[in-house]
């Protein structure tokens, strides 16, 4: 039951229903959505993800904001993405932004729009 095929349904699930938005999302809801207990979840997210359900969560999370910061970066103020991806704190989204990216947020943003004013 931990398979490939498995953590793709996952995937495709967190990404056509942008469930990630969600701050409330838990494992449980994934689990009922497909089918599939807590457990083997769990164990598809652990065992493809190399990380906890929560790191999972954050990556979607952390890489709809790098697109948000992108595509919409004068429109949008950080506070308004963090809420938008689905975090309820600014100083978690810093912090695990800055984890995965080795860069604030901010700093992200300002490398954005240098590079999009130079092209």
């Amino acid at each position: 039951f931990i398979t490939k095929e498995n953590y793709n349904r996952i995937l495709r699930l967190m990404s056509e229903k942008e469930l990630y938005t969600n701050p409330q999302l838990k494992l449980v809801d994934i689990s009922n959505a497909l089918g599939f207990s807590e457990r083997n979840t769990s164990l598809i997210i652990k065992t493809y993800h190399q990380g906890n359900f929560y790191d999972f969560l954050n990556s979607f999370r952390i890489q709809e904001a790098k697109r948000l910061f992108i595509e919409r970066q004068d429109e949008l103020t950080i506070s308004e993405v963090l809420h938008e991806v689905g975090f309820n704190s600014k100083s978690v989204f810093n912090t695990l932004f800055k984890k995965k990216e080795g860069m604030t947020p901010s700093q992200f943003k300002k490398n954005q729009a240098k590079l999009s004013s130079a092209g």
